[in-house]
């Protein structure tokens, strides 16, 4: 191989890095802006939630992705299931069904229970603190986004963006060298 043939070769690979590179930027900032419009168009700061335990069994199971959106709190009533904030335990969001509605003068709470357990929580939900009310569950879908399984999903999309680029640049190159 000739020194110009290398040096072409050299130019052509440090294109397609930049490329790549350029690709991965673009890539990485259209997901950073959809992610971060979900929860503007959801109207809350939770709109997708991964269920981690069992006592919304048999609704919900393991896994389920569940679809949040926000409703103002005044809409809510007994039966609706909804996400809401613990104060006591920082932050960590319950999933559960109302069973009761209170209101104490402007103030609205709502005593909630899973639908596996046999008591009702220990705590209610109040307003301020609920995210909102779930609107769909898709079954088993919510484990692509729980760790590692959302690590190794990143990993093997960007590894597959790169392969198919890296195969279509090369049926190019064999193209343009049977010219």
């Amino acid at each position: 191989m000739t020194a110009y043939n290398q040096a072409r070769q050299a130019i052509i690979l440090h294109k397609r890095i930049i490329r790549y590179l350029v690709l991965l930027v673009l890539l990485s900032m259209l997901v950073g802006i959809a992610l971060s419009t979900i929860p503007i168009v959801a109207r809350t700061g939770a709109p997708l939630l991964v269920v981690v335990g069992d006592s919304m069994e048999p609704t919900f199971k393991a896994f389920d992705l569940l679809i949040v959106t926000g409703e103002d709190v005044n809409s809510l009533k007994v039966g609706d299931v909804i996400a809401y904030r613990l104060e006591h335990f920082h932050g960590e969001i319950i999933v559960h069904r109302i069973v009761q509605v209170n209101q104490e003068g402007e103030l609205m709470s709502f005593i909630t229970q899973g639908d596996n357990n046999p008591n009702i929580d220990d705590f209610p939900a109040v307003e301020g603190f609920i995210d909102g009310k779930i609107l769909l569950a898709i079954p088993v879908i919510g484990i692509l986004f729980s760790p590692p399984a959302n690590y190794v999903l990143t990993i093997v999309l960007v590894i597959f963006v790169f392969i198919s680029l890296s195969s279509r640049d090369n049926s190019t190159k064999r193209e343009e060298e049977n010219r």
